[in-house]
């Protein structure tokens, strides 16, 4: 059994996105499959802090559109079990 993991921003900008770069794409490799083998056994925890952070850095570095960030959160995020509230 995994224990609860805490997911920070940067993990999921590296699984989420497409690399820049060689040094990005070996990150997202590693973020992917770290981020992937937690979501299978539902151990991630998050916080709305990180979602804000998230959605903000797509929106403004990657350019991406508010519907795109959102169907990115939808199907990614939203599955997680627990997001803690900011503190």
């Amino acid at each position: 059994m995994i224990a609860n993991v805490f997911i920070d921003t940067n993990i999921y900008i590296y699984a989420l996105t497409k690399s820049q770069d060689e040094i990005d794409d070996n990150k997202r490799i590693t973020a992917l499959s770290v981020f992937e083998t937690l979501i299978q056994s539902q151990s991630i925890v998050t916080s709305t802090q990180v979602l804000n952070e998230f959605h903000s850095n797509l929106i403004k570095k990657f350019k991406l559109d508010d519907t795109v960030v959102l169907k990115i959160v939808e199907e990614n995020i939203l599955p997680i079990p627990y997001v803690a509230p900011v503190s």
